[in-house]
């Protein structure tokens, strides 16, 4: 049980973003939070909450501080725009 509900989600991107050989994806809510999940399990790996608010579009991954490691921006309702740093496990 990962706690997500159909209703709640945006498109999720999904990206090998643990560098483990497995696929995980990332998607954002209408109450505002980023969630990462297993792609083939459906648990959860974290979620952080970005705004009060739904996430406004798709998660995005892009390595933004040039580290080798993806990491996943997302923009709430009021416009704001978030990065989550990625990391290696």
């Amino acid at each position: 049980e990962t706690g997500l509900r159909r209703n709640e989600l945006l498109s999720p991107v999904v990206a090998d973003l643990e560098s483990d050989g497995k696929l995980e994806l990332v998607l954002g809510t209408l109450d505002g939070q980023a969630i990462m999940a297993d792609l083939l399990t459906g648990q959860r790996l974290w979620s952080c909450r970005v705004g009060e608010d739904l996430i406004e579009a798709d998660p995005v991954l892009a390595d933004l501080d040039r580290d080798g490691v993806l990491d996943v921006g997302v923009c709430d309702h009021a416009g704001g725009l978030h990065a989550i740093r990625g990391r290696r496990r």
